[in-house]
């Protein structure tokens, strides 16, 4: 139980030293927040200044439809999908790119003008300093901002300097010119005349020529229009900006635009039912006059008043069948036609309406009218939207589902509306059999009046037709009312915020420097001291190898009496359990990753070995990016590789050096699979041959994390060093050492420190540095 709490406190106290490390990291270095936040506050209240204010206008659009028994009978407006319509489908229309675009046109923004100070430009809306007269037929660039600068009434200064692209390619646009007020300017991209208002000279004023769809794209994401209660038609429209009174002219232009709009739509279905019925009573008035004078004519010529009452009887049918057929007729007529132009989008809504033709078909009304308002909304989603998008796919396949559906019904119609025709016809066959028994003068007399007849009663009701067409036109009222209209006075100011922006400040300036701080700590990974590695570590940490001013490869030859010779005589002394057995020993030296030094502490290890009068052997056995040529002797091709290569014996490839008692076997020659060369079973010879030749031999290893095969030479070795260099190796690195030393199970593994700082080697540097040495 004590043992437990003692665990438990230990935890605790570790877990305090954490948090009181982590808060002094900040606390240290508190003047940087300081500076920070007063700096942040100082910018923020800067940009709050010469912030323009931002205000808010609001209009109410009642949105409603009408019902009109007239236009039932004449017009497309009859089906309630079109008359009183879907309220989101009426936003949609309000919120269109098109109805947008028309209201910036009638605008007439074709140039803005802005007011510039040092920090900052205001808009001069309706108050141009100068009037900007383009040159007619002659085209500028839009959207690229003119600098101009009044030196007097008569004279100016223009400038530009800006990039664009003209067909993929960058151009550059940099010019400044003086110039005289009502005097063309032109250059490759511009081409207008100057006119001086009321511009302050000296004041610096700038300019450009408006792209109209920029916008209204512009303005399509910045006007909001909101339904507050679902079951009203009322309709909130909201914009912002630096101008109320621009705000308030588009607001207003916009409820304009979309009131026409819905007018226009209305009436043009009305114009095209007058149209089409006029165009048949012309007709019908040129064939009734001339049959009017043909029935004089027979009269006149062969004496026939009248006619027997039998006839009468016969002609009135004849007449009737004659209509029917006529009417039949009209209706085969317009089914075909408005079959062969299913797919036109633009000639389907020209045939008029199915009642015009004497059709009286709920069904068929409802498939074309939805059909028609797909075809509208198609057009109005083509100019906000790509044929990809979700959305106009969706309305592709409606509008494919409702055409199938209306083709379907049309060709079950023209075939009733031929058998109709046919069985019309039948009847007039059978009363013109009982014309074919009367007398030939009376017969030709009913022919003659009986065609009269048909013709005025066709007038008549085309007439009427007409009448009720013109009359439900000229009735035609707006579908929507502007109940509130978009006023500078009831603007409303919405920004900028002080407090926002003098919070927004302070947290900035608390953020820049806490962030770097803690950027700092986090990507500086590296080993700082060996009690990190002592916390880390799972295996033994021996006392490390110091940092050496010397600029040679071996200090503990050039130099044995330094500090750096001692550490690595420190080195053998902690090894001595190991290296004082029976027999030959191999000791590995590892890094896990290039630039720790392993070659250097090979290389000064076995150097201080071979001083103790035993026979060393020095073994490159990094294949794939050999440096022991660099620290001892001269690089060969002949070495380790070959000799694992079979190409070579043991006795070629031992090299002598200049070090007494120390032999240097080299990497070799590079192969394209180094890493094969260490399962062909030379390698245990290799060693076998190692150990009976010297005393100890030293392995400069290749990289563990890069290269496989360090780990099976490892198995050879009777001590495995693993170096981890101060403020170079990371702290993730310790962790990985102790992976790779318990799943390869390697033996007599321990980790040696490099690089470490003078005051942080022992007795021994201590020792040397007292006057028996130099460091």
């Amino acid at each position: 139980m004590e043992k437990f709490e003692d665990f438990i406190y230990s935890l605790e106290t570790m877990e305090k030293e954490n948090l009181r490390k982590g808060y002094m990291k900040y606390l240290k270095r508190w003047p940087w927040f300081a500076v920070f936040c007063f700096a942040g506050l100082a910018v923020s209240l800067l940009i709050y200044k010469t912030t323009p204010p931002t205000y808010k206008l609001e209009s109410r659009l009642l949105i409603y439809g009408e019902n009109n028994s007239l236009s039932s009978e004449v017009t497309f407006d009859d089906h309630p999908y079109y008359e009183k319509g879907n309220i989101d489908d009426q936003v949609g229309i309000l919120h269109s790119y098109s109805i947008f675009r028309k209201t910036v046109e009638n605008l007439g923004w074709q140039i803005t003008w802005y007011q510039n100070s040092l920090l900052s430009k205001k808009e001069l809306y309706k108050n141009d300093p100068f009037e900007v007269i383009p040159i007619e037929g002659a085209e500028n660039y839009k959207n690229i901002l003119l600098h101009i600068t009044a030196l007097n009434s008569e004279e100016y200064i223009i400038s530009a300097d800006t990039e664009i692209k003209i067909n993929g390619k960058k151009e550059k646009i940099k010019f400044e010119r003086k110039c005289k007020f009502n005097s063309p300017f032109e250059t490759p991209f511009f081409h207008f005349t100057i006119k001086y208002i009321n511009g302050k000279p000296g004041e610096e004023y700038s300019f450009k020529f408006n792209q109209p769809s920029q916008i209204a794209l512009t303005y399509l994401k910045k006007v909001k229009i909101d339904i507050k209660d679902e079951k009203s038609n009322l309709v909130y429209l909201k914009s912002e900006g630096e101008v109320p009174q621009k705000e308030a002219d588009f607001l207003n232009e916009l409820n304009k635009v979309f009131i026409q709009f819905k007018m226009e739509k209305k009436s043009q279905s009305s114009r095209k039912s007058v149209n089409f019925i006029e165009e048949q009573s012309k007709e019908v008035k040129k064939s009734l006059q001339a049959a009017e004078e043909r029935v004089n004519n027979y009269r006149k010529h062969n004496k026939a008043m009248n006619v027997s009452q039998e006839v009468n009887l016969i002609y009135e049918k004849l007449a009737d069948i004659e209509n029917e057929q006529f009417l039949a007729s009209q209706r085969l007529n317009y089914y075909k036609n408005l079959q062969d132009n299913l797919g036109n989008s633009q000639t389907i809504g020209q045939l008029g309406n199915p009642s015009s033709a004497g059709i009286n078909d709920d069904g068929l009304n409802t498939l074309l009218n939805k059909l028609i308002e797909l075809y509208n909304k198609r057009e109005i989603l083509s100019l906000t939207v790509q044929k990809k998008s979700p959305n106009y796919i969706h309305l592709e396949k409606e509008i494919e589902l409702t055409a199938s559906s209306l083709k379907k019904s049309l060709h079950n119609l023209i075939r009733d509306a031929e058998r109709d025709k046919q069985s019309i016809n039948n009847r007039f066959n059978t009363i013109q059999a009982r014309l074919a028994r009367l007398p030939e003068t009376e017969k030709r007399l009913v022919d003659i009046q009986r065609d009269f007849e048909v013709k005025n009663e066709l007038y008549n009701f085309l007439i009427k037709k007409k009448a009720e067409a013109s009359i439900l036109q000229a009735s035609i009222a707006p579908q929507a009312k502007v109940i509130d209209p978009a006023l500078v006075e009831t603007a409303v100011r919405v920004g900028p915020v002080l407090i926002f922006y003098l919070f927004g400040g302070s947290v900035l300036g608390f953020l820049i420097p806490f962030i770097f701080i803690t950027v700092l700590g986090f990507f500086d990974n590296s080993i700082a001291s060996r009690e990190e590695i002592e916390k880390g570590s799972k295996i033994p940490v021996l006392d490390g190898i110091i940092h050496h001013k010397y600029k040679v490869k071996l200090p503990v030859i050039k130099h044995p009496r330094s500090g750096i010779a001692e550490s690595f005589r420190g080195l053998k002394v902690n090894l001595q359990d190991a290296l004082d057995g029976p027999g030959s020993k191999v000791i590995s030296i590892n890094s896990l990753l290039p630039k720790e030094g392993k070659s250097f502490i090979s290389t000064n290890f076995a150097a201080i070995l071979a001083m103790y009068d035993k026979k060393v052997l020095l073994v490159g056995a990094d294949l794939h990016k050999p440096s022991i040529h660099l620290f001892i002797g001269e690089k060969s091709d002949t070495g380790l590789s070959s000799f694992l290569d079979n190409q070579t014996s043991f006795e070629e490839i031992i090299q002598q050096t200049p070090v007494t008692n120390l032999s240097l076997i080299q990497a070799g020659a590079s192969r394209s699979n180094p890493s094969g060369l260490f399962d062909n079973g030379r390698l245990e010879d290799f060693f076998n041959r190692a150990r009976a030749a010297f005393d100890y031999i030293i392995l400069d290893n290749a990289p563990v994390l890069l290269i496989p095969n360090a780990i099976v030479i490892n198995k050879f070795a009777d001590v495995n060093l693993f170096i981890l260099r101060l403020n170079q190796s990371h702290k993730d690195q310790i962790k990985q050492i102790n992976k790779i030393v318990e799943f390869n199970k390697i033996k007599q593994a321990s980790i040696l420190v490099n690089d470490v700082p003078h005051k942080g080697y022992g007795y021994a540097h201590k020792y040397w540095k007292q006057g028996y040495g130099d460091v």
